[in-house]
């Protein structure tokens, strides 16, 4: 029966989305603050997967869409 509930539990936390942390845009890009005026709209692009950072941990809209593509 402890199996069963640790299984259970550990599904829980690993798949459910509520309970799996994605990392914050600030912290992946590090030209973005967390008043970054397009802050959210950016980290919906990161969790869909549409933007990494570039070679330097910057966000480089070059790269996959461009700035004017974004807005």
């Amino acid at each position: 029966m402890k199996k069963i509930l640790y299984i259970f539990l550990f599904w829980i936390l690993t798949f459910v989305p509520g309970f799996t942390a994605t990392p914050l845009v600030e912290d992946i890009f590090s030209d973005i603050s967390a008043d970054y005026e397009y802050r959210d709209e950016l980290q919906a692009l990161y969790d869909r997967g549409m933007i990494i950072p570039d070679g330097s941990s910057r966000f480089n809209p070059q790269t996959f869409l461009n700035r004017d593509e974004f807005v």
